[in-house]
């Protein structure tokens, strides 16, 4: 999704899902964009959405949230989110100027390899049962402010992606090799967010993809 506050983060008609749609337009899309979310917020909009239009295949982008270690648990984050504002303020600084000691002394998932595994078979399987291709857009690399500021990420997104490997075929995985040779050239300056030629690489990534599964 766009940063609009954010310098060089793309409009959103350079999104990748705004272009899959212009190159496939002989097609009719749905979006459903949520910055943000873990894999666990996919059941829900695939028992609802999906299952009700059926579409013919289903394009999923999730993981990064998935991976990145955090600092505070989800407990801990609403008990400081609570607090005085000049205190809660203060808190969230230090974890910012501090992340990246602080995730390796911790190392809290979003969620566990376990889980995401858990819930990404539920998904293909939920999508074979209703007869919709599910096309799996990997993890992508981080560039250098998130490798400088998350404790682990590169492994922690091999070992993420390696688990999708294990249960989605090879064609219904986007080979996004072109883009990993030049991510710290495609993203933000947060290292982790596309920029307009990232986003546009990647429409194009995954536009040869469903070519090959024959939606073309």
């Amino acid at each position: 999704m766009p940063r609009a506050f954010e310098a060089g983060s793309p409009r959103l008609e350079e999104t990748w899902p705004r272009r899959l749609e212009e190159k496939l337009a002989r097609y009719c899309w749905i979006t459903n964009c949520q910055g943000g979310r873990a894999i666990t917020a996919v059941p829900p909009i695939l028992k609802t959405a999906v299952y009700y239009y059926r579409p013919a295949l289903t394009v999923l982008s999730v993981g990064i949230v998935d991976c990145a270690y955090r600092v505070l648990a989800p407990g801990e984050l609403d008990f400081v989110q609570k607090l005085p504002g000049p205190l809660s303020r203060l808190i969230r600084r230090v974890v910012r100027s501090n992340h990246y000691r602080l995730t390796k002394a911790r190392r809290i998932p979003y969620t566990s390899v376990e889980e995401f595994r858990r819930t990404l078979n539920d998904a293909a399987q939920f999508c074979a049962q209703i007869e919709t291709t599910l096309v799996y857009v990997p993890i992508l690399p981080p560039g250098m402010h998130m490798r400088e500021t998350s404790y682990d990420i590169e492994a922690n997104i091999e070992r993420y992606n390696r688990v999708v490997a294990e249960i989605l075929p090879p064609r219904q995985i986007v080979d996004l090799s072109e883009v990993r040779a030049e991510i710290d050239q495609l993203v933000l300056k947060d290292g982790h967010h596309l920029n307009a030629a990232g986003h546009e690489k990647c429409a194009a990534q995954i536009c040869r993809s469903l070519g090959q599964l024959g939606f073309a």
